[in-house]
């Protein structure tokens, strides 16, 4: 392909209120919705999900979960905001899926969504709030043979009661396992890091897979999972792309490969590659439509940094 002279993308780490230290870890997985980001961090071998304000100064991050277990895995549902869904795990090592308000005047609501067992979470995604009546999410599921499926929850409350939610969870359709890429031995890949998005009508999911490494695309038109398609997402091979995420407008994909956080139009084709330099970027999320917020460290040993990126100008 053509290449040209890029301009140096404008990065800049974000200041997480000097917690750094505490942790173990540092903080990863960030998912992230304007001004607020949450992410994953362990402190004291304790892994929960904490929620940084950064328009507040100075900014200091609180804790969202307190389990004595692994919390994390966190997903914002965009662009309304006060859920969050992620993954948790109880006293017998068994991880599911939990919703959670992240405002609220009588303290947020927490409760579970699945019972048998479910981990990556991912809200559909919506171009504006009111796109659907009711939320739904997707998850991974994985049996014991190691072959995970994506299963659909659609949720029986009204988007415009939310941060409050009905209880118990009930759901308006029975689950549904939406097709997988088949490899060349027809087994389904295994998948990572789902990302819904939805203008309201049509609906793009994207995950990675590893069989090969790279990104695949189900499309279906609003609720119609039945007839959902799974194809492969037209970037070049090689680039190994994996943690997904679509921009808030439906027009993007950032995703990472070989340590760097790349872009692509929805419809794939090309990738731009966003961030350069040694260090080791993964995770790319949306804050804005010209905000990509990652994670980043400098070798294989060192923590986790949240870093921000702007879209560059240059792509179309």
């Amino acid at each position: 392909g053509a290449f040209r002279i890029r301009k140096r993308p404008v990065e800049a780490q974000i200041d997480i209120g000097g917690i750094e230290a505490a942790l173990d870890d540092g903080p990863h997985r960030p998912t992230a919705l304007r001004e607020k980001i949450i992410f994953t961090a362990t402190q004291g071998g304790n892994t929960d999900i904490w929620l940084l304000d950064r328009s507040e100064t100075p900014s200091f991050p609180s804790r969202l979960t307190s389990n004595p277990y692994y919390d994390g895995e966190a997903a914002w549902l965009k662009p309304n905001g006060t859920v969050v869904t992620y993954t948790s795990e109880d006293s017998t090592g068994q991880q599911d899926v939990w919703i959670r308000a992240t405002e609220g005047m009588f303290g947020p609501q927490t409760t579970r969504v699945t019972q048998n067992g479910g981990t990556e979470p991912a809200w559909r995604n919506m171009l504006v709030s009111d796109s659907y009546s009711n939320p739904a999410l997707i998850y991974k599921l994985t049996d014991n043979q190691g072959l995970s499926r994506l299963i659909t929850a659609d949720l029986d409350f009204n988007m415009a009661s939310l941060p409050m939610f009905t209880l118990p969870i009930r759901f308006t359709n029975p689950p549904v396992s939406l097709p997988l890429h088949t490899g060349p031995v027809f087994l389904e890949a295994p998948i990572d890091n789902a990302y819904w998005f939805s203008d309201g009508s049509d609906n793009f999911l994207i995950y990675g897979g590893n069989d090969p490494t790279r990104l695949y695309e189900v499309s279906f038109f609003q609720e119609e999972y039945d007839f959902a398609t799974n194809t492969s997402f037209g970037i070049r091979p090689g680039l190994v792309p994996s943690h997904p995420s679509i921009s808030p407008d439906g027009q993007f994909v950032a995703f990472s490969s070989q340590d760097d956080i790349w872009l692509s139009p929805i419809g794939g084709v090309v990738a731009w590659r966003v961030t350069l330099g040694n260090t080791i970027d993964a995770y790319p999320d949306w804050a804005t439509n010209n905000e990509i917020v990652f994670q980043r460290k400098n070798t294989s040993g060192a923590k986790w940094q949240l870093w921000a990126v702007q879209r560059p100008d240059d792509v179309p």
